[in-house]
């Protein structure tokens, strides 16, 4: 669900941009108060909102959230102009 609606207010949504933030940033915390065991999902969301500002992620290839992350971005590129 996060990918798809990353990709989605980032295609045809963008007028919800601001509240998808709000809300991975509210996951993010959550994920965050989960302990050390979490930390990979406190990346993958990072990487997300990072994709929302247009900024690049720094997730590494051998992340394992790394291919949802390129799912993203290969999304966007299939949809710009």
């Amino acid at each position: 669900a996060l990918v798809r609606n990353t990709i989605a207010v980032k295609t045809f949504a963008s007028d919800q941009i601001s509240e998808w933030r709000e809300t991975l940033t509210e996951a993010r915390q959550a994920y965050v108060s989960q302990g050390a065991d979490w930390q990979i999902e406190v990346e993958f969301v990072d990487a997300l909102i990072a994709i929302l500002d247009d900024q690049p992620h720094t997730l590494k290839s051998d992340h394992p959230y790394y291919p949802h992350v390129g799912r993203v971005i290969d999304a966007l590129k299939s949809d710009a102009p």
